[in-house]
């Protein structure tokens, strides 16, 4: 619902456009402005409880844990990936975003060689 901005007066829409980080707001009360309660949200990875691994933060608060890799790719109406940061956030027509988690307990058997792949380049996990 980023974006959703039905009285078309609350320049409801992605803020902030980096590859790792989003910040967008929306008008869900439909009052004409997003300054209410979660009308303005920021999704990035953070490292906020110091244990050396990052995790999936919303406005500063703990979604998820263990984040190899948040990326955000920005697209324009053909189809073109975006410089990022986006420096003209009106360009934007999609965004592709691709997660690479891994589970809180290790198999000390086990390790990963794959490699994942979006159009930022290859994480290796």
């Amino acid at each position: 619902m980023a974006g959703y901005d039905p009285t078309q007066s609350a320049a409801a829409g992605i803020t902030t456009a980096n590859g790792n980080s989003i910040r967008v707001t929306l008008d869900i009360t439909e009052d004409g402005d997003t300054g209410d309660a979660d009308e303005d949200i920021t999704y990035s990875l953070s490292d906020s409880d110091g244990d050396g691994y990052n995790d999936l933060e919303r406005n500063g608060n703990l979604i998820a844990e263990n984040m190899d890799a948040l990326d955000f790719v920005y697209l324009d109406e053909d189809g073109t990936v975006l410089a990022t940061p986006v420096a003209n956030l009106e360009d934007i027509r999609s965004v592709q975003i691709t997660i690479v988690a891994k589970t809180g307990r290790g198999d000390t058997g086990y390790t990963n060689t794959a490699a994942y792949a979006n159009q930022q380049g290859t994480e290796q996990c």
